[in-house]
């Protein structure tokens, strides 16, 4: 809240700018977290009442995920922006958490082959729900 950019006596949070990127940062993430849960949710159901559908929902799972995390790393790659130079000291929590993003999109979980792995399910047949 008061964050100033050098020689700006404004604040960032008072700027249409931010508040407009903002308003799209948390847009962008409260769709992804959405989608994450649908996905999980439709596994879970599957688990408990399609057995045979497990494997093509944990795919589409799986190609999920990795586009979550894809898009996260680009959401907190932006607000690191706005942070300023003083976010990259070790104590600051944002550098911790852009930390954990940039390490969390190397896992295998969420490479490239979750996508050509999805993708070869829905190329097999009928789509999880």
């Amino acid at each position: 809240a008061t964050k100033r950019r050098l020689l700006d006596p404004a604040t960032v949070v008072s700027k249409q700018s931010f508040q407009v990127e903002l308003g799209k940062l948390e847009a962008q993430w409260a769709t992804l977290l959405a989608g994450v849960r649908a996905c999980a949710g439709e596994l879970w159901e599957c688990a408990e009442h399609q057995p045979d559908a497990i494997d093509p929902a944990a795919e589409k799972l799986k190609a999920v995920c990795a586009h979550a995390t894809e898009q996260s790393l680009a959401i907190g790659g932006r607000a690191f922006r706005y942070a300023g130079a003083g976010a990259i000291h070790d104590v600051e929590a944002l550098q911790r958490v852009y930390r954990d993003l940039v390490v969390s999109a190397q896992h295998a979980m969420v490479a490239d082959s979750a996508y050509e792995d999805y993708a070869k399910v829905a190329l097999a047949g009928p789509r999880p729900p």
